[in-house]
């Protein structure tokens, strides 16, 4: 056995040195997906097929691997790392009307602007799926049956856990079926290494899954405005949408657009951008919208609601668990994220506490809102280069 065990370490010391020493074999590469627990040093040149994750930091398909990442390029990442899985590919129409890309999964219309409150800008639908494969995945089959268990009023009572076990069982549905994506097994991985957790202790699949539920599912009383609104959970906010007297309050996940949009509920009246980049940019909707949540209601938003296009469920849940985790450990400032030549602000809304002071000096640790504006194109350029579109998104309602 010892004979056996020293000929395997010294064969795979061996493959390692072929696999790195790129200036003497050529460029190394690897096929498929690979974890390596620890440090890996590198000579040479490593192109990865696949994924790689070292320690936490996701190394995607193209990409060279690299000795530090920052939250904003791990937030990136997760992006083109959910893309290579559930999340689905976006194209927008050219200046001639046709499809830029016609393999594209999303075919995204945002069509005119809203100009007057009396007008429709977009006629037709605002998001059209051509390839619908990945929506049959359990992720979004779960997330799905989640969405009738809240009621459309912000106000009214709702279900705590524990007090309807059909409800109950279908949040453990859908938390089993994220937890078992590379989006969270990498995210749960980047949380322990960097320390995110509030008393440094690392976090099993347990603990990660009880604090996903606490963040997104548990009820909490929101003390941002007078009077306090109960009976308020993230998950329902930003997945589902509610009402706050004839407003739309969150509504920030696109495929319940969708969804809401095939059932004759949910109308874009046309995009809302405060620059030219937004109307430019695929993985971003911001617009006017109108939403008929039930019989009899029909909701009309003033300002703007806008949204990611194309992340999964799973991503969705990790960019606000991350986002709200990052947050507290670099005092209330938002993190910001990097793909595909645009900058976004992930802008995070926690719980308010009661008590006095500023809503800023009493944060909690549920999730309030969760929602992107972009803030530049063309990633690298000087800021004065840059625009910033969509700033009105960050409205009262979402606090």
């Amino acid at each position: 056995m010892r004979i056996n065990r020293c000929v395997s370490q010294y064969w795979l010391f061996f493959v390692l040195c072929l696999l790195f020493v790129g200036t003497s074999f050529g460029q190394s590469e690897l096929h498929g997906s690979v974890t390596i627990e620890g440090d890996l040093t590198i000579r040479g040149n490593l192109m990865v097929t696949g994924n790689l994750t070292v320690g936490g930091r996701i190394i995607t398909s193209g990409e060279n691997l690299r000795t530090a990442q920052t939250p904003e390029e791990f937030l990136g990442q997760l992006w083109n790392l959910d893309q290579q899985h559930n999340g689905l590919s976006v194209t927008l129409r050219n200046p001639g009307g046709e499809w830029q890309d016609e393999t594209a999964a999303i075919r995204l219309d945002e069509q005119d602007a809203n100009r007057n409150a009396g007008t429709d800008g977009a006629p037709a639908p605002l998001i059209v799926i051509h390839d619908a494969s990945k929506l049959s995945g359990p992720t979004y089959q779960t997330v799905q049956k989640l969405f009738d268990n809240y009621h459309i009023n912000a106000n009214a009572p709702e279900d705590q856990l524990g007090t309807h076990p059909a409800e109950d069982q279908e949040v453990e549905n859908f938390l089993n079926a994220v937890l078992n994506t590379q989006v969270m097994e990498t995210s749960l991985a980047y949380i322990n290494q960097q320390d995110l957790t509030p008393d440094g202790e690392d976090l099993n699949r347990t603990a990660f899954k009880a604090l996903l539920k606490l963040q997104w599912f548990e009820l909490y009383t929101n003390h941002f405005s007078r009077p306090p609104k109960e009976h308020i959970s993230g998950f329902e906010h930003v997945f589902v949408g509610d009402r706050s007297g004839d407003r739309i309050g969150g509504h920030h996940f696109w495929w319940k657009f969708f969804l809401d949009q095939e059932a004759g509920q949910a109308d874009s009246l046309g995009h809302s951008y405060r620059g030219p980049a937004g109307e430019r940019y695929r993985w971003l909707a911001t617009f006017r919208m109108k939403w008929q949540p039930e019989a009899g209601t029909t909701l009309t938003e003033p300002g703007q609601k806008g949204f990611f296009v194309g992340p999964s469920p799973e991503l969705m849940l990790a960019y606000g668990t991350l986002g709200l985790l990052l947050e507290k450990k670099n005092n209330g400032t938002h993190s910001t994220i990097n793909f595909d030549g645009g900058r976004y602000e992930l802008v995070i809304h926690a719980s308010t506490l009661p008590g006095t002071g500023s809503p800023d000096s009493r944060r909690g640790d549920q999730i309030r809102s969760v929602f992107p504006i972009l803030r530049s194109v063309g990633v690298g350029s000087e800021p004065s280069q840059a625009i910033t579109v969509a700033e009105a998104l960050a409205t009262a309602l979402d606090q």
